[in-house]
């Protein structure tokens, strides 16, 4: 999947969130969180590096952030 970055992200902020959490699958909403109160949502480029970085399809991401109502898009 191709996603075109339209907004600038910090990658580097990204990359310090998932340090924090950790890779595990089980990190990822309270790393989804931390991402979001940096941008107050999250951003498709933000989401593809999680994806990434956590080795769990972008389409799993994406579900888990457009399920709940805790994230914005």
């Amino acid at each position: 999947m191709t996603v075109e970055i339209s907004q600038a992200i910090d990658l580097t902020a990204i990359d310090g969130v998932l340090d924090k959490y950790g890779l595990e699958q089980r990190a990822l909403i309270p790393s989804l969180l931390a991402i979001q109160n940096i941008y107050n949502y999250l951003p498709t480029g933000a989401l593809q590096r999680v994806s990434e970085r956590m080795k769990i399809p972008s389409i799993q991401v994406y579900q888990v952030a457009s399920f709940y109502k805790a994230f914005s898009l």
